[in-house]
Order: C-alpha cells, then structure tokens, then sequence
C-alpha cells in the first residue's frame, strides 16, 4: 500500500514521518485529532510544525473560522414560482471580485455570469474530491457515472461558451 498526502502538500521524507507517528498513535489507542494534537505539542515531534503553537495567531485563525462558518450558516427560503414549494438555500456565497474574496448573497451571484462560474468550478471541485474519497463503494457507481456525464457536459459547453464570449464562464446561464 502506498500513502500518499491531497495536493502533494508535504514531502515524501515528511509523509513517512507522519503516518509512522500516526501508527505510533494507533498503536496505543484511536487516532483521533486530540490525540495528534496532543503528539504535536512535544516540540521534538515530527508533527510539532504543522501547527501553529502562537496562541494569539491561532487564536485568530479560529476566529477566522468561526466567521466564515457563521457566515455559511445563513440560510434563505426561496419561491422560485407561487405554484413551487419553497426551498431553502445558503445566503451567501464566496466569490472572488476585482477587490479580492467576498461573500456575496447568493442569488446575485448566481445571476452574475463569472460568478455563477466560479460557484459551478467550486462544486466541481467539492464533487471531484467526493469521488475520491469514494470511488472505492461500488454502492456509487451511478452517482460517479452520472458526474462524469455533467463533467464532460460542462466542459463542451465551456469550450462553445470560450469561442463565443472570449475567456468566459463555464457556459453557464446567467438566470438562477
């Protein structure tokens, strides 16, 4: 079995280091992220620099945090049509805007060409990483096929959307 690290973050000396204490911790008991935590703090620990130790940096990262998930926490019931039942959906959106990220109500954004592009390219991205963590239960197999499908559909469209609009959007419709 070969392990291997998303994003080829660390190196190949660095993941040997890391999965042997994480088989140090599963030697004693459950490799939970207290436990790693726990590892980390001894400053010899091949662990110890992967995380942040400043108390007030740390402290602020996880605010950083608590916002962003207070912010996708903001929830909106819609009605498309009086006939439809409403739906619920996320207030807000993280796009990238000329001055930099923002989070964006929702609707907008999906009426905004590049930005509705973006949201397509972050659920994409969100699904491509669901199916690696998941191409191994066969009990998905429709679900992967029928992503592949959308997949290759998106990118036909893309390819007509670039020759008529110059380096646009992922051929998406600019309505919700």
């Amino acid at each position: 079995m070969e392990v291997t690290f998303a994003s080829g973050r660390k190196s190949a000396r660095a993941q040997a280091e890391i999965v042997e204490v994480f088989k140090e911790i599963r030697a004693t008991g459950a490799l939970t992220p207290e436990r790693v935590r726990d590892h980390a703090r001894n400053p010899k620990s091949p662990l110890h620099k992967y995380f942040e130790w400043n108390d007030q940096r740390a402290s602020d990262q996880y605010r950083l945090w608590q916002a962003r998930d207070l912010i996708a926490s903001v929830r909106i019931r819609i009605k498309a049509d009086p006939e439809d039942r409403p739906k619920t959906i996320r207030a807000f959106v993280r796009v990238v805007t000329k001055s930099g990220p923002d989070y964006v109500e929702t609707l907008d954004a999906l009426s905004h060409a590049d930005h509705r592009a973006q949201i397509v390219a972050q659920a994409l991205a969100e699904l491509r990483s669901f199916e690696q963590k998941y191409r191994d239960l066969s009990e998905l197999a429709e679900i992967f096929t029928a992503l592949a499908k959308v997949r290759t559909k998106l990118g036909k469209k893309k390819v007509r959307g670039r020759a008529r609009r110059g380096a646009g959007a992922v051929g998406a419709e600019a309505s919700p």
